[in-house]
């Protein structure tokens, strides 16, 4: 799986500010703390959605994760924190606005996809 769509699947978790979240990693619609697995989890945060698309993609929550898998998240960490100024990404989720975290997902995907095209000319 190329880094651009791994951020796409992630981006399209949280792409409306009913599905993203403050403070906590993911909710229930009711408002409640939700696990990563719950599948009624209404909002996430950035790494909590990072999260859950990391198990959507595992198959199931069985740990440890495939070793690509890892590193495709580590990766997306990277791509995104590369937007922030050097935030870690809770706080950066946490003191800005859905927009700006779009933003930084916008981004993030835009130079994946750069990066991407120029291996693929190589």
């Amino acid at each position: 799986m190329l880094l651009s769509d791994f951020l796409k699947g992630v981006k399209a978790k949280i792409d409306t500010p009913e599905k993203w979240c403050k403070q906590n990693m993911c909710v229930k619609s009711d408002g409640r703390l939700a696990k990563l697995w719950d599948e009624d989890v209404a909002k996430c945060c950035i790494v909590g959605s990072m999260m859950i698309r990391r198990g959507e993609l595992a198959g199931d929550w069985k740990l440890p994760f495939p070793s690509w898998l890892n590193d495709l998240y580590s990766q997306a960490k990277e791509a995104l924190t590369d937007h922030t100024n050097g935030q870690a990404l809770p706080s950066f989720n946490d003191e800005h606005t859905h927009a700006e975290v779009m933003e930084v997902f916008t981004k993030a995907i835009r130079d994946a996809m750069v990066d991407e095209m120029l291996d693929y000319e190589h």
